[in-house]
């Protein structure tokens, strides 16, 4: 299996929103404003370290897995 990854840019901010509003996902997963305006911050190209993950800038999601 082959996995790539790529930044999540404003291209993907539907995507990512709609992930987040599943069900499964609202269950689970921080759905705070504070939240969603971090993600767009990262979209946007990070300027400053983030406050967890060592200062992490990207935020990275899965573009492709391809079965071998």
């Amino acid at each position: 299996m082959s996995i790539h990854f790529e930044p999540a840019l404003l291209p993907y901010k539907d995507t990512v929103f709609g992930w987040l509003a599943q069900p499964h996902m609202v269950e689970f997963w921080d759905n705070s404003q504070e939240h969603k305006d971090d993600i767009l911050n990262f979209m946007q190209g990070r300027q400053e370290p983030s406050s967890y993950f060592e200062g992490l800038r990207s935020f990275l999601m899965i573009k492709h897995i391809m079965a071998r």
